[in-house]
């Protein structure tokens, strides 16, 4: 029985490690724009919604996500959200990147 439980937990290991060491695939200019407003959780919590909202920006096109584009219905609450963070925000930024 020793074993058998060494070998499962040697395989949840290998998987735990390799889960970890996947590199998730965020699109821009989301993925920048949401981790200089403080993560996923923190816009999702300013703008009351879910965090799979915000999380589904910085997914491709291919993952069901909007390929990095954050909807414009968003913007100005996103804004908002940097100037209270006191970070310079501009609405171009949604668009071509540069954060």
């Amino acid at each position: 029985m020793l074993i058998k439980q060494l070998s499962i937990d040697k395989n949840c290991v290998k998987r735990n490690i390799l889960f970890m060491n996947s590199k998730k695939s965020y699109q821009e200019p989301a993925a920048s724009c949401i981790e200089r407003l403080g993560g996923a959780s923190e816009v999702s919590r300013y703008l009351g919604c879910h965090p799979s909202t915000v999380c589904r920006w910085r997914k491709s096109k291919t993952d069901d996500g909007t390929g990095g584009v954050i909807p414009y219905d968003w913007h100005d609450q996103l804004i908002q959200l940097a100037r209270s963070k006191q970070l310079d925000f501009k609405r171009e930024y949604f668009v071509n990147g540069a954060v």
